[in-house]
């Protein structure tokens, strides 16, 4: 399938099927020199934590599939595409739920069990069991939720292996560069990732509480107001908001919230966008300021107006003059370029 498909995953109360314990490890990212006797959970923390494999297992000898999990989307595709090929909305976050969600949804484990089998059994029509996943690591991803999805991939559906790629390198890939400062625009948090010579500088990285949550609230709110309601993300993105707003209106709220700075004190979590990125850039080391304000990608699951872009850069720039906003082509399709070269090399090696 080329086209994209967006659609909502059921909240289905399936819990996942019991199996016998193998007397060989499971995971072929497992030691084979460690006992079979060792639990899940000590085979799925080497899994999850080591990037390399062992000699026995090639990640690129079985067909392999390219994911990018975010708190509310879910992208799904194979090395080479485009665009992904499967797009899922969810409506409820994988990770940091409200306190008050409802006794009818699943556990995030199980519910996220029932995307992944939607997205590779249904749609993409591959045989978990023979294929190698690539997953987009997201800065905004917990270690508890990362070992989660190594759970669901590996000891669930039992795919051949799994390979976390970080999700701001490839972003950057995707704008054609090596260098590059990311901005993930996520549904709690906004993350700024450095990137210098396709490695994340992790130290740097800096965070804001002006998110896509709170711009969902704010365009909530204002289309209550109006009396046209909309209670999910979901619908707000495919139904409400060129319906209720105007472009007028959509750049106006987003400016409020992502560029303007009301509060003289605010918290370091609450500072406008601009404000977060000048400070990192200040932070930087002197050789590292120029090759990534120069390359400034904005990604993530929320698409603003061009202006709203421009007119964060524009604020950057009264602090730092070189300050650039570049295109990318974005995380997903940045990755499946660059794995379906290396790919491609490992083909003609053997």
């Amino acid at each position: 399938m080329s086209s994209s498909q967006s659609r909502s995953v059921p909240l289905v109360n399936r819990s996942p099927a019991k199996r016998p314990v193998s007397s060989t490890p499971r995971s072929p990212l497992a030691s084979p020199n460690k006992s079979p006797s060792k639990s899940r959970s000590g085979r799925l923390s080497r899994a999850v934590s080591r990037l390399s494999v062992s000699d026995s297992i090639d990640i690129f000898e079985s067909p392999s599939v390219l994911l990018e999990i975010s708190q509310t989307v879910v992208k799904a595709g194979f090395p080479g595409d485009a665009v992904p090929q499967v797009t899922y909305h969810t409506d409820i976050p994988l990770w940091n739920r409200p306190d008050d969600e409802s006794a009818d949804i699943p556990p995030v484990r199980l519910y996220l069990l029932n995307v992944l089998q939607e997205i590779l059994i249904q749609s993409l029509l591959v045989t978990p069991k023979s294929i190698s996943v690539f997953v987009l690591e997201s800065p905004l991803i917990s270690n508890t939720f990362k070992q989660l999805i190594g759970q669901v991939l590996l000891l669930d559906l039992q795919v051949k292996s799994v390979t976390f790629q970080p999700l701001a390198v490839n972003a950057v890939v995707g704008a054609g560069a090596s260098c590059g400062l990311v901005i993930d625009l996520g549904w709690d948090e906004a993350a700024m990732i450095p990137v210098y010579d396709l490695r994340e500088l992790s130290s740097k990285a800096r965070f804001t509480t002006r998110s896509t949550k709170k711009l969902f609230h704010k365009y909530r709110d204002t289309a209550l107001a109006e009396s046209k309601p909309f209670t999910t993300w979901r619908e707000f993105r495919h139904q409400t908001l060129a319906s209720t707003f105007s472009t007028s209106e959509i750049t106006e709220l987003a400016q409020e919230l992502f560029i303007k700075q009301n509060e003289p004190y605010p918290d370091d979590d609450n500072l406008s966008l601009p404000l977060v990125i000048s400070k990192l850039i200040g932070s930087l080391d002197a050789n590292l300021r120029g090759p990534c304000s120069e390359n400034i990608v904005f990604t993530g699951g929320l698409q603003l107006p061009p202006e709203i872009y421009i007119s964060i850069i524009n604020e950057v720039q009264t602090s730092w003059p070189k300050a650039r906003l570049i295109h990318s082509i974005g995380s997903w399709a940045g990755a499946s370029a660059y794995l379906s070269s290396i790919i491609a090399y490992h083909s003609q090696l053997h």
